[in-house]
């Protein structure tokens, strides 16, 4: 007996044909084979081909064991739904029944354009999780790291998130981990979380034209870290010369000698206060430099930062570790002598190379959570990617900003 044609609606025939682009770029993702799904669904390839292409006259059985294969039958529960997404059609009298209630769509989180606060970025924003980070520095424990990225590649949500792991806090700060990739690696790595002291400061602010300013902006801000610490004046352990520098710095009445070695001063007197070496954190390090060159104070600006770095992050007996980030590496500052310490992560490196953009990977999974995952060969044209290392990275501000303009 010959098969019944199946006439359909023009509109319902090309939904039928997407979801087959959709079951075909599903099995393309995971790599697996039409031969493959084809005997464990089984059905025959040509069977199989036909439902990529969508055919009318494929049985709904064939499309659900191929859907199935893939992990995609949890989509069948939504056939024959009524709109609330409760009942069965054939359940209700439909006959003078109310109008079905708009179906409720879920709420998608906001995408994290421009949060650099890990805080806000993990728990308020859909967040691509690095926190691995934190387990392979552990597990190396470089004394001083620099981790060099172009513009856009998370090193500032990066900076803070590796602040609020290690920060010793009257918060709980574990909330923002206990759901996270760092710690279901285990206790060993979970007793590192809220240990230390952290004196954490960024210069990214600091772009200005002349020296005076810049300075200014740089005093500015390591004074908020004074204050951010300013209960070690009630430390008896602290001593009276150190207080009363502390005092000078939070009131103005310092030298550039005395705030170029200001690093060092107060991880010392954090030292004291805790009896456990402070963290020093430094965000976007080389931006007063860049400036520098750039409207020509180099020579003032790189004084000042060789001695602010060298007597905070090489000569300093009283730190546990310290971290920078930045878009240039030391070696490029001819001048920049103090900081032959430092264990650089370039662009070029294999070590760290997933904490900073987006793998294939992410990108794909945050595709298809904002329901747009037929878009990723658009995105992989319009943002090919970069090469950290060995692998392919997307700069995830491309991608975020991207897929905002996108209408999801």
């Amino acid at each position: 007996m010959s098969r019944k044609t199946v006439i359909l609606k023009s509109d319902t025939e090309n939904k039928l044909k997407k979801i087959g682009q959709r079951i075909k770029k599903a099995r393309l993702r995971r790599n697996i084979s039409a031969e493959t799904i084809s005997k464990k669904a089984g059905i025959g390839e040509s069977t199989f081909y036909a439902i990529e292409r969508g055919v009318s006259t494929v049985s709904i059985g064939a499309y659900a064991a191929v859907l199935s294969v893939l992990g995609l039958d949890c989509d069948l529960d939504a056939i024959a739904l009524d709109e609330s997404g409760k009942k069965l059609f054939w359940e209700e009298n439909l006959v003078g029944r109310k109008r079905a209630k708009r179906r409720k769509v879920d709420k998608k989180l906001p995408l994290p354009i421009g949060i650099s606060d890990y805080r806000k970025a993990s728990s308020e924003y859909y967040y691509v999780d690095k926190t691995l980070l934190i387990r392979d520095f552990i597990d190396e424990r470089p004394l001083v790291s620099l981790f060099t990225r172009p513009s856009g590649f998370g090193k500032s949500l990066n900076m803070d998130m590796l602040r609020v792991f290690f920060e010793r806090s009257e918060e709980d700060t574990s909330v923002y981990f206990q759901d996270k990739k760092i710690w279901k690696c285990g206790k060993e790595y979970q007793e590192y979380q809220g240990k230390y002291p952290v004196i954490y400061m960024s210069f990214e602010t600091v772009r200005v034209e002349t020296w005076e300013k810049a300075y200014e902006l740089i005093y500015k801000i390591i004074r908020e870290e004074f204050e951010r610490h300013k209960k070690l004046l009630q430390n008896e352990k602290i001593s009276s010369y150190q207080k009363k520098y502390m005092e000078k710095m939070l009131n103005g009445e310092v030298s550039v000698v005395d705030v170029s070695c200001a690093l060092l001063h107060l991880s010392h007197m954090l030292q004291l206060d805790y009896g456990v070496a402070p963290i020093v954190i430094i965000d976007e390090y080389d931006v007063p430099l860049l400036l520098g060159r750039a409207h020509g104070y180099y020579d003032k600006v790189v004084s000042f930062m060789d001695i602010l770095l060298s007597s905070g992050l090489k000569d300093n007996s009283h730190l546990a570790y310290g971290f920078l980030s930045g878009v240039m590496s030391i070696a490029r500052w001819n001048s920049l002598t103090g900081l032959n310490n430092v264990i650089e992560n370039s662009i070029l490196d294999n070590r760290y190379s997933d904490y900073f953009g987006f793998t294939n990977e992410e990108v794909q999974t945050m595709l298809d959570y904002y329901g747009a995952s037929e878009k990723y060969g658009e995105f992989r044209e319009w943002d090919v990617g970069y090469s950290l290392g060995e692998k392919e990275i997307f700069n995830p501000r491309s991608v975020v900003e991207h897929l905002c303009n996108e209408e999801l």
